[in-house]
Protein backbone atom coordinates (compact mmCIF):
# COMPACT_ATOMS: atom_id res chain seq x y z
CA UNK A 1 0.00 0.00 0.00
CA UNK A 2 1.21 3.44 -0.90
CA UNK A 3 0.51 5.18 2.40
CA UNK A 4 2.28 2.56 4.56
CA UNK A 5 5.88 2.96 5.51
CA UNK A 6 8.24 0.21 4.53
CA UNK A 7 10.41 -1.23 7.22
CA UNK A 8 14.06 -1.59 6.53
CA UNK A 9 16.18 -4.33 8.09
CA UNK A 10 17.85 -1.99 10.59
CA UNK A 11 14.56 -1.12 12.36
CA UNK A 12 13.50 -4.75 12.60
CA UNK A 13 16.94 -5.69 13.83
CA UNK A 14 16.85 -2.99 16.51
CA UNK A 15 13.43 -4.17 17.70
CA UNK A 16 14.57 -7.78 17.75
CA UNK A 17 17.65 -6.73 19.72
CA UNK A 18 15.46 -4.84 22.20
CA UNK A 19 13.18 -7.85 22.67
CA UNK A 20 16.15 -10.17 23.13
CA UNK A 21 17.76 -7.80 25.62
CA UNK A 22 14.50 -7.45 27.52
CA UNK A 23 14.04 -11.22 27.61
CA UNK A 24 17.62 -11.70 28.75
CA UNK A 25 17.22 -9.12 31.53
CA UNK A 26 14.05 -10.91 32.67
CA UNK A 27 15.87 -14.26 32.67
CA UNK A 28 18.76 -12.79 34.69
CA UNK A 29 16.34 -11.29 37.23
CA UNK A 30 14.52 -14.62 37.54
CA UNK A 31 17.78 -16.49 38.05
CA UNK A 32 18.93 -13.97 40.67
CA UNK A 33 15.66 -14.39 42.55
CA UNK A 34 16.00 -18.18 42.48
CA UNK A 35 19.63 -17.94 43.66
CA UNK A 36 18.56 -15.91 46.69
CA UNK A 37 15.73 -18.33 47.47
CA UNK A 38 18.17 -21.23 47.32
CA UNK A 39 20.62 -19.38 49.56
CA UNK A 40 17.86 -18.77 52.10
CA UNK A 41 16.96 -22.47 52.13
CA UNK A 42 20.63 -23.46 52.46
CA UNK A 43 21.19 -21.01 55.31
CA UNK A 44 18.14 -22.33 57.12
CA UNK A 45 19.39 -25.92 56.74
CA UNK A 46 22.91 -24.97 57.86
CA UNK A 47 21.51 -23.18 60.90
CA UNK A 48 19.59 -26.27 61.95
CA UNK A 49 22.64 -28.50 61.58
CA UNK A 50 25.01 -26.05 63.27
CA UNK A 51 22.97 -25.67 66.46
CA UNK A 52 23.82 -29.04 67.95
CA UNK A 53 27.40 -28.88 66.70
CA UNK A 54 28.03 -25.55 68.43
CA UNK A 55 26.52 -26.89 71.64
CA UNK A 56 28.77 -29.97 71.50
CA UNK A 57 31.84 -27.81 70.90
CA UNK A 58 30.92 -25.53 73.80
CA UNK A 59 30.42 -28.52 76.09
CA UNK A 60 33.79 -29.91 75.05
CA UNK A 61 35.54 -26.61 75.67
CA UNK A 62 33.90 -26.14 79.07
CA UNK A 63 35.03 -29.60 80.06
CA UNK A 64 38.56 -29.01 78.73
CA UNK A 65 39.01 -25.74 80.62
CA UNK A 66 37.08 -26.54 83.79
CA UNK A 67 37.62 -30.26 84.14
CA UNK A 68 35.06 -30.39 86.90
CA UNK A 69 37.83 -30.33 89.51
CA UNK A 70 36.05 -32.06 92.36
CA UNK A 71 34.97 -35.05 90.28
CA UNK A 72 38.41 -35.48 88.76
CA UNK A 73 40.15 -35.16 92.11
CA UNK A 74 37.78 -37.74 93.56
CA UNK A 75 38.58 -40.12 90.72
CA UNK A 76 42.31 -39.66 91.32
CA UNK A 77 41.84 -40.44 95.01
CA UNK A 78 39.91 -43.60 94.08
CA UNK A 79 42.98 -44.74 92.12
CA UNK A 80 45.20 -43.95 95.09
CA UNK A 81 42.99 -45.73 97.63
CA UNK A 82 41.82 -48.80 95.70
CA UNK A 83 44.62 -49.38 93.17
CA UNK A 84 47.48 -48.29 95.39
CA UNK A 85 48.84 -45.80 92.86
CA UNK A 86 51.07 -42.95 93.91
CA UNK A 87 49.22 -39.63 94.22
CA UNK A 88 51.05 -38.00 91.30
CA UNK A 89 50.39 -40.93 88.94
CA UNK A 90 46.70 -41.04 89.82
CA UNK A 91 46.23 -37.31 89.23
CA UNK A 92 48.23 -37.47 85.98
CA UNK A 93 46.19 -40.32 84.53
CA UNK A 94 42.90 -38.68 85.49
CA UNK A 95 43.97 -35.38 83.91
CA UNK A 96 45.08 -37.15 80.71
CA UNK A 97 41.77 -39.01 80.50
CA UNK A 98 39.85 -35.76 80.91
CA UNK A 99 41.86 -34.10 78.15
CA UNK A 100 41.22 -37.04 75.79
CA UNK A 101 37.49 -36.92 76.56
CA UNK A 102 37.34 -33.16 76.00
CA UNK A 103 39.24 -33.45 72.72
CA UNK A 104 36.89 -36.19 71.54
CA UNK A 105 33.82 -34.09 72.30
CA UNK A 106 35.29 -31.07 70.53
CA UNK A 107 36.23 -33.22 67.52
CA UNK A 108 32.73 -34.68 67.20
CA UNK A 109 31.28 -31.17 67.48
CA UNK A 110 33.63 -29.86 64.80
CA UNK A 111 32.73 -32.70 62.42
CA UNK A 112 29.02 -32.06 62.86
CA UNK A 113 29.53 -28.34 62.29
CA UNK A 114 31.45 -28.85 59.04
CA UNK A 115 28.86 -31.37 57.83
CA UNK A 116 26.10 -28.85 58.55
CA UNK A 117 27.73 -26.04 56.58
CA UNK A 118 28.34 -28.29 53.56
CA UNK A 119 24.81 -27.45 52.40
CA UNK A 120 26.12 -24.05 51.30
CA UNK A 121 28.02 -25.81 48.52
CA UNK A 122 24.70 -26.20 46.71
CA UNK A 123 24.24 -22.41 46.53
CA UNK A 124 27.83 -21.92 45.44
CA UNK A 125 27.45 -24.51 42.65
CA UNK A 126 24.17 -23.02 41.41
CA UNK A 127 25.61 -19.49 41.44
CA UNK A 128 28.60 -20.68 39.41
CA UNK A 129 26.29 -22.34 36.87
CA UNK A 130 24.16 -19.19 36.66
CA UNK A 131 27.16 -16.97 35.96
CA UNK A 132 28.37 -19.47 33.36
CA UNK A 133 24.96 -19.35 31.68
CA UNK A 134 24.97 -15.53 31.68
CA UNK A 135 28.47 -15.49 30.21
CA UNK A 136 27.47 -17.95 27.49
CA UNK A 137 24.28 -16.00 26.78
CA UNK A 138 26.23 -12.84 26.12
CA UNK A 139 28.24 -14.43 23.32
CA UNK A 140 27.31 -12.95 19.94
CA UNK A 141 25.08 -15.07 17.75
CA UNK A 142 23.99 -17.51 20.44
CA UNK A 143 20.27 -18.09 20.93
CA UNK A 144 20.59 -19.28 24.53
CA UNK A 145 17.88 -18.77 27.09
CA UNK A 146 16.57 -20.88 29.97
CA UNK A 147 13.69 -22.05 27.79
CA UNK A 148 15.88 -23.53 25.04
CA UNK A 149 19.04 -24.36 26.94
CA UNK A 150 19.73 -28.02 27.69
CA UNK A 151 20.76 -27.20 31.26
CA UNK A 152 17.47 -25.45 32.04
CA UNK A 153 15.07 -27.44 29.85
CA UNK A 154 12.50 -29.30 31.93
CA UNK A 155 14.73 -29.59 34.96
CA UNK A 156 12.92 -29.49 38.29
CA UNK A 157 14.30 -27.29 41.05
CA UNK A 158 16.93 -29.05 43.14
CA UNK A 159 15.65 -27.92 46.50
Amino acid sequence: MAHQETMNGADASARRFGRNLSGFAHDVATLAELQFRLLAVDLRDAKKAAGLAVMLMAAGLVLAFGMIPILLAALAYVLVDFAGWPLSAAFGVVALGAVVLAAGMAFVGWKRLTRGTATLNRSRRELKETFHWIKESLRPGDELSPANSDRYAASPPRW
